[in-house]
């Protein structure tokens, strides 16, 4: 969907048109649940903090103005800070296994032929993963796995564009220095 499209669909939510937020919700359900799910680790967890990110933005949608940002980076930034209170309330989320629900989220409907070769990537990447801070997962999930620009990175995290690039650049090598070690 083109970004004039969105704007309409943002411009006619702002005024409680609640189809129009639907389709914002459909555009970026999976995003949101992907990322708040790789964060969190729990299926139903991940589930209600989704839930409660697009309540909490339909609820501050009329403060939300484009010239500020993207409704992309608006939607993670609200799901950015709802877990972390959620790792605030309960110092330890969840010990849920940080694969369990992934296969949802892989490439649609592979071939059989594909599927041990992804089972297989999908295991040393995660192994990577978990390896890493939350807050550097979070990171590279959006640049990555969401494939946000600098910009909409810099914004949802609260740093400076270089900054992102510069923590980016510095997980890659943490990343490469745990793969060399394999």
């Amino acid at each position: 969907m083109q970004s004039s499209d969105i704007r309409k669909l943002i411009n006619q939510a702002q005024k409680g048109d609640k189809d129009a937020f639907g389709q914002i919700y459909k555009l970026y359900l999976k995003k949101i649940y992907r990322f708040v799910y790789f964060s969190v680790r729990n299926k139903e967890l991940a589930e209600d903090l989704t839930q409660t990110t697009f309540y909490k933005a339909w609820i501050s949608l009329p403060k939300f103005s484009v010239e500020e940002g993207t409704i992309q980076a608006f939607l993670f930034t609200i799901a950015r800070h709802l877990i972390i209170d959620e790792s605030r309330k309960k110092k330890e989320i969840s010990a849920t296994s940080f694969g369990e629900g992934f296969e949802q989220f892989l490439s649609d409907d592979p071939g059989p032929e594909e599927l041990a070769f992804k089972q297989e990537i999908k295991d040393f990447v995660w192994h990577a993963l978990r390896k890493l801070k939350t807050s550097e997962r979070n990171i590279i999930v959006l640049r990555f796995f969401e494939e946000l620009e600098y910009s909409e990175i810099a914004q949802i995290i609260g740093k400076k564009e270089g900054a992102i690039r510069v923590m980016i650049h510095r997980i890659l090598l943490k990343l490469k220095g745990q793969v060399e070690d394999q």
